[in-house]
């Protein structure tokens, strides 16, 4: 994995901020969700999908660089995407609801997916 370091200078010059380590894996879609969700076979990685949420089974870790607030999106600095090192800045759609799931894990809505957020030790 990427140095901490390196990162820090690379969000930084992005004009941004890490946050704590998270992993985030999409469980599931939005009740009336804004776009449909794309299928993990035939989902473009590294494109720009503005018409498609994420897959179902899609994961990530890396760097929150905001906090998860309802109404606002949520921004990572990603360093890993479904097993695959790779840098990335995504964000997803507004939050809709956050909640507390167990220790250290949040459910997260957004306007098109659920996902679970895990805070990690770094």
């Amino acid at each position: 994995m990427t140095k901490r370091e390196d990162l820090v200078e690379f969000a930084g010059k992005a004009g941004l901020e890490l946050g704590p380590r998270v992993h985030m894996k999409k469980v599931g879609i939005a009740d009336d969700p804004l776009v449909t969700t794309a299928d993990m076979k035939d989902y473009k990685f590294g494109s720009m999908n503005v018409q498609e949420s994420l897959p179902v089974s899609y994961w990530l870790e890396g760097f929150l660089t905001s906090k998860p607030t309802v109404g606002e999106p949520l921004s990572l600095l990603r360093t890993n995407r479904n097993g695959v090192e790779t840098l990335g800045l995504p964000m997803t759609s507004f939050l809709k609801d956050i909640s507390e799931i167990k220790d250290g894990c949040q459910k997260i809505v957004t306007e098109n997916s659920v996902y679970f957020l895990t805070y990690l030790e770094e």
